[in-house]
């Protein structure tokens, strides 16, 4: 369910932003991982991410590619809002 895979990095990571574009999946997250101190979810799309340029280390992509038409404007966003060296991780079910 939604917010799964951020709570699970969260054990891990210092922060963890969750971003997902539908608002009613971003209030469920909060709902259930509200107890993570180090977790946030905000409403936003892979080709408007709701943070400052140069702000991640790392941006994990849970399966959103097969979703998007504009593969190109996400490459592009997720380059504005990763740190110079940054990490980006991309999971796909399509081959």
């Amino acid at each position: 369910r939604e917010g799964y895979g951020s709570n699970i990095m969260a054990k891990y990571a210092i922060e963890v932003t969750g971003v997902d574009i539908d608002s009613s999946s971003i209030e469920h997250a909060k709902l259930k991982y509200s107890k993570s101190n180090n977790l946030i979810f905000k409403t936003g799309s892979a080709t408007n991410i709701p943070a400052s340029d140069n702000y991640f280390d790392v941006v994990v992509s849970f399966e959103t590619i097969e979703h998007l038409t504009e593969h190109e404007l996400m490459f592009i966003e997720v380059k504005r809002v990763l740190k110079a060296g940054g990490i980006l991780i991309i999971s796909s079910p399509e081959k």
